[in-house]
């Protein structure tokens, strides 16, 4: 398992969670960074912000799918 860093870019207004990145990709939003701080736990309004940082989790396929499925820049 690999950890990457990522702009929020095509995830902006979805849910880390309720979105199809994992259906599609096999890569796992674990968490959101946002204002200096780490979040690991959503509740069901949360979404994801255009200036947040994503730490997404998966294996090196999955996390290439990821990238291609949802573009963003990398931090």
């Amino acid at each position: 398992m690999k950890f990457i860093r990522l702009n929020a870019a095509a995830l902006a207004g979805e849910h880390p969670w309720h979105c199809e990145a994992l259906e599609r990709t096999g890569a796992k939003v674990v968490a959101v960074e946002r204002g200096g701080g780490v979040l690991v736990e959503f509740d069901k309004e949360f979404v994801v912000r255009p200036d947040d940082t994503l730490f997404v989790c998966g294996s090196v396929n999955s996390l290439e799918r990821y990238q291609k499925a949802f573009p963003a820049t990398s931090e």
